[in-house]
C-alpha cells in the first residue's frame, strides 16, 4: 500500500506535467497565430519597395527561373502582366489588390496586391511555405522556452 505522501507527489507531479504540455501547446498556437500576422505584414512592404524601385519601367522581360524563393511577384500595368519573378508560376488576377488567399494551380497562397498610379504590383506566397516557416519557428519558441535548462 502506497503512502498519502507518495500518491500527493505522483498527482503534483502529474498536474506539473499537465501544465507544462498545456503551456507549451498553447505557446506553439499563438506563435503560430503571430508568425502568420507577420508574414501578412511583410507582404505590403515587399510590394511598396517593389513600387519604389520601378525596374518594370526599363525592363519588361521575364529573368531567369527562381526556383529558390518563396514567392512570387508580379507586376500589371494595364491589364497586361510586364514582371514576373519566377517564370512558370500562376498568374494571379490583375484586379485582386489588397489580401487574397488565392487557389492557383490546385495550391492555397496568401496574395497581397498594391494599386499603383501606373498598374497592380503583387506579391503571393504559397500558404504551405508559409506553414512551414511558422511551425519551425513556433517550435524553437518551444523547445527553448519549456525544455531548455537554465545556465
Amino acid at each position: 500500500m502506497r503512502s498519502i505522501r507518495a500518491r500527493l507527489f505522483d498527482g503534483i507531479d502529474s498536474t506539473r506535467g499537465n501544465r507544462l504540455v498545456l503551456a507549451a501547446t498553447v505557446t506553439y498556437r499563438r506563435v503560430l497565430n503571430e508568425t502568420s500576422t507577420l508574414f501578412d505584414y511583410q507582404l505590403p512592404r515587399c510590394t511598396v519597395r517593389c513600387a519604389a524601385k520601378s525596374p518594370w519601367r526599363r525592363e519588361s522581360r521575364v529573368p531567369p527561373d527562381q526556383g529558390d524563393t518563396d514567392f512570387v511577384i508580379q507586376i500589371w500595368i494595364f491589364r497586361a502582366r510586364v514582371y514576373l519573378s519566377r517564370a512558370r508560376s500562376p498568374a494571379i488576377n490583375p484586379d485582386r489588390s489588397r489580401y487574397a488567399n488565392l487557389s492557383l494551380q490546385g495550391r492555397p497562397w496568401r496574395a497581397y496586391g498594391l494599386q499603383t498610379e501606373d498598374g497592380v504590383i503583387q506579391i503571393a506566397q504559397p500558404i504551405q511555405v508559409r506553414e512551414r516557416l511558422a511551425r519551425a519557428a513556433a517550435l524553437r519558441v518551444v523547445v527553448r522556452s519549456f525544455f531548455s535548462c537554465p545556465s
